[in-house]
């Protein structure tokens, strides 16, 4: 018996389950640091990868050993989502009732669950970004049964009234709107985040090729290369005492790093959401 699910139409235009979405996207790529961006919760498979990560960040501890899981396949999917319930259920004491979350349901792919699964972890590492409450969506089991195929939709009820994430810090504005702003609408499918990807490559690469530096990808661009690219931009030299030719230890990308925040300071080019740790500059978040 295949199964499969999908997101009813009235669900998908919510605002409010589209700005929960946003909320657990930026919360979860920012501690990305394996060069993979979620851009879309509900259909990536690197999902579980990019918040295994987010945990080993918080937590210190070491959730994915294997290199074989590094690979977003299917297989590694459902391998990474066993490991992150186990862990949650040992170490952050979660035992929800099936019918919220459970593996069966997060192997499955179940919207329901995975939403739910994400909302919960969110909650319990403080996520800083705004969930809304009282977030019910629709979703429909499409089954394959003996050949015929069946359609359910059922409600489930994501956050509660009154639900309010708790934060003790914030790395953002707590009091900035998580709606998707033009940029963020315009990487809003995968399609349309390759098609970003491809022109961002094709014109750094044409400004990087008086220093014969070629990119293979964009999320490839180290934090050295990134210096030089501002001051291609720039159109002036930047001292060797202010960053590091091929960085290799955290220290050396860090500076990095900063000397870049510090000329997009200069330029008075917004960097709200762009860290100089984490996801940001040195942890290559392929958004930011």
């Amino acid at each position: 018996m295949e199964k499969s699910y999908e997101l009813h139409p009235s669900s998908a235009d919510n605002p409010s389950f589209k700005k929960l979405l946003h909320s657990l996207k930026q919360w979860i790529n920012q501690f990305n640091t394996r060069g993979v961006a979620i851009s879309n919760i509900l259909q990536d498979i690197s999902v579980p990868l990019v918040l295994a990560s987010a945990i080993e960040q918080m937590t210190g501890d070491q959730l994915v050993e294997s290199e074989t899981l590094l690979a977003p396949t299917i297989k590694s999917y459902q391998l990474l989502i066993g490991i992150l319930v186990q862990y949650v259920k040992k170490n952050l004491g979660m035992n929800p009732p099936p019918e919220r979350w459970s593996l069966e349901g997060l192997v499955s792919r179940d919207i329901s669950s995975l939403v739910c699964f994400l909302v919960d972890v969110a909650y319990s590492f403080q996520c800083p970004f705004p969930i809304p409450e009282n977030v019910s969506i629709a979703v429909v089991c499409v089954q394959n049964i003996d050949g015929a195929m069946t359609k359910k939709t059922t409600v489930h009820q994501i956050t509660a009234p009154g639900y309010n994430a708790p934060s003790t810090h914030n790395l953002y504005d707590p009091s900035a709107d998580a709606e998707m702003d033009a940029f963020e609408e315009l990487i809003s499918s995968p399609e349309q985040f390759e098609e970003v990807k491809a022109l961002l490559l094709q014109y750094c690469n044409e400004k990087l090729a008086e220093c014969h530096i070629k990119l293979k990808d964009v999320a490839e661009l180290r934090t050295d290369q990134l210096v030089v690219l501002i001051g291609i931009l720039g159109g002036f030299f930047v001292p060797m005492s202010l960053w590091q030719l091929k960085p290799k230890t955290p220290e050396q990308k860090l500076k990095n790093a900063e000397t870049c925040m510090m000329f997009l300071d200069q330029f008075e080019i917004p960097t709200d959401r762009v860290t100089a740790q984490g996801t940001g500059i040195d942890g290559r978040d392929c958004e930011c």
